[in-house]
């Protein structure tokens, strides 16, 4: 059989899962993935585990990821910070309403304590981690550049 390639490309982990759910199903044999910046790594990671596990639960991945990259005093306010930030994303007020996938819960995230907390983020990051493709304050940084764009209160 000849190789098929088929090359996608999303932003929001809650898509990547719908995504990869779809290609099960399709006739590629291989699927590439493009990241881009420092905050790309979340779903380069997501990525990865749906296209073997499409079931897995979006929170679940996310949740891994932060275990991954994280200190243990640091994996609350960044699992807070990516769920806000899964959820605001412009590219999903883009879609059709019929296609939105529904957010995640956001059960106690304040944008004010997630701002207050940005400035220690990168010290909360394992630096030598490799799933944070441009390390610690590059990840850091572009997190907080995303809130700014993203906040809405």
């Amino acid at each position: 059989m000849d190789e098929l390639i088929g090359v996608m490309h999303e932003d929001r982990l809650r898509y990547l899962r719908a995504l990869c759910q779809q290609l099960v199903r399709a006739p590629f044999e291989t699927v590439m993935g493009n990241v881009y910046s420092a905050r790309q790594a979340v779903n380069l990671y997501g990525f990865v585990r749906f296209a073997r596990e499409p079931e897995l639960a979006v929170e679940d991945v996310l949740s891994d990821f932060v275990r991954q990259v994280a200190r243990p005093s640091g994996e609350a306010l960044l699992c807070d910070l990516l769920i806000y930030l899964e959820n605001r994303d412009p590219w999903h007020e883009d879609m059709p309403e019929y296609r939105r996938l529904p957010a995640l819960p956001e059960a106690g995230i304040r944008v004010a304590q997630l701002r207050a907390a940005l400035p220690e983020l990168a010290h909360h990051l394992l630096a030598d981690t490799p799933l944070l493709l441009n390390g610690a304050r590059d990840f850091a940084r572009t997190v907080e550049a995303a809130l700014d764009l993203h906040t809405d209160e």
